[in-house]
């Protein structure tokens, strides 16, 4: 039990991790997608030691008595991190391009005093250097 549970912890929760340090975009939007595709895509892999079948085999690296011989469980994580960066990017995208009304925000990521000063941190560059110039 205890090497499933370090399996979920690598493949669900460290993209998390790395996302919530690295990425100053990551959301609840993207974190939950990604959380949903790391676990369906572990889960998919099956696992010897609960007796699941797997039901993604990933192409030719894959015999019926060693298993899985592809890194699926670092290809699972690689993706989650790969869809929290871009759902997080797409719902910035959206709440602060302002192309959906913010009371659709149901996580409430972004509020309006958020949304002013990120609009103002797009367009201080530009127009610092057109004043300087």
């Amino acid at each position: 039990m205890f090497i499933m549970a370090a399996d979920i912890v690598y493949v669900a929760l460290f993209p998390q991790l790395v996302a919530a340090v690295y990425l100053d975009y990551a959301n609840t939007y993207g974190s939950l997608l990604g959380f949903l595709v790391a676990v369906m895509l572990r889960l998919a892999s099956g696992e010897a030691t609960l007796n699941l079948a797997p039901l993604a085999r990933y192409g030719v690296l894959h015999d019926d008595t060693l298993g899985h011989l592809f890194p699926y469980r670092t290809f699972a994580m690689l993706m989650s991190l790969t869809v929290i960066s871009l759902t997080s990017l797409v719902a910035r995208w959206l709440f602060v391009g302002k192309r959906v009304p913010l009371h659709l925000d149901v996580f409430s990521c972004y509020s309006s005093e958020q949304l002013t000063e990120q609009v103002l941190t797009f367009v201080e560059p530009e127009s610092m250097q057109s004043q300087t110039l």
